[in-house]
């Protein structure tokens, strides 16, 4: 009786941790379908803005001009106190569709025209400008285009190309930056005309910002272990990472995947691994009495 008594209360946690178990598991389940049908209801509206964008007839350099037009001048400029969702996840900043609504700077409009240029077929990431110190100062992006990789600017609506429309390299831009800045002054490009040449400088660019936060420089610390500065620089930024509503998704339903399967899993390589100790110890023993 006693040993039923004792027994009884690990029962009952063991039922209740279960119950918490499943309850955690279903509302990840919930919180990823959530985020997953707003992924999928900001890619439609996402693919009409872009497609009333843009001529989809003209190649993809002109479509890129024009997409950097739209989001330089139809998109307002700020830095709007919204999120995904709930502010849980602020962290995560605004999605495109709310940079559309709302407004955005330099680092909110570049995830608008990352997003809508993905509509469009079109492959681009954004990129980080560094002052002297090593502080991300601004943001830009780079688009692939027929014609090459173009560098263009949402907030000041800049698309770094020649007269002929080829692209300018980021190392011709930095020792260029002044007179391209106004020569698109001259062109009629009024935003152009409050770019600050000294606090946006291109000397430093990476496409990544790893000292945002203290977890992003561990990150690099932990990085440069195995791979070199050069190497780290030409890590690309993951598309997903534009996407709030995909990065709260994928994070619940990974969350299941390691409730879920890591631990039976971990407790059948363990039985197994027992299991195969216990056989061995027993075909020795066995072993020992038959040659005595």
């Amino acid at each position: 009786m006693s040993t039923a008594h004792s027994a009884s209360p690990f029962r009952i946690i063991r039922r209740v941790a279960m119950v918490l178990k499943w309850g955690v598991v279903a509302s990840l389940l919930a919180l990823g379908v959530v985020s997953m049908a707003a992924y999928f209801r900001d890619a439609d509206r996402l693919q009409q803005v872009a497609k009333q964008a843009v001529d989809e007839r003209e190649p993809v350099s002109q479509q890129v001009v024009q997409l950097v037009d739209y989001v330089a001048h139809d998109v307002p400029r700020g830095r709007p106190e919204v999120y995904f969702l709930s502010p849980v996840f602020q962290a995560l900043k605004p999605t495109a569709c709310q940079v559309i609504d709302e407004g955005g700077d330099c680092a909110y409009k570049a995830r608008a025209f990352i997003v809508l240029a993905n509509q469009l077929g079109i492959e681009s990431s954004k990129l980080c400008l560094h002052d002297a110190s090593g502080e991300a100062r601004h943001a830009v992006a780079r688009v692939a285009t027929e014609r090459g990789d173009y560098i263009v600017d949402l907030l000041f609506g800049i698309c770094y190309r020649n007269e002929d429309g080829t692209p300018m390299s980021i190392p011709y831009i930095a020792d260029n930056l002044e007179s391209i800045i106004a020569t698109e002054v001259d062109s009629g490009n009024e935003l152009a005309r409050k770019y600050p040449v000294e606090r946006y400088p291109f000397d430093d660019v990476s496409t990544i910002n790893w000292k945002k936060s203290d977890f992003w420089k561990s990150a690099y610390s932990t990085l440069n272990v195995v791979m070199s500065e050069e190497q780290i620089a030409g890590l690309q930024r993951p598309y997903f990472s534009e996407e709030p509503a995909l990065m709260v998704a994928y994070a619940a339903f990974g969350c299941c995947f390691m409730i879920v399967i890591i631990p039976p899993a971990i407790r059948r390589i363990w039985r197994w691994r027992k299991h195969r100790r216990d056989d061995v110890a027993s075909t020795s023993t066995e072993s020992k009495s038959t040659e005595g």
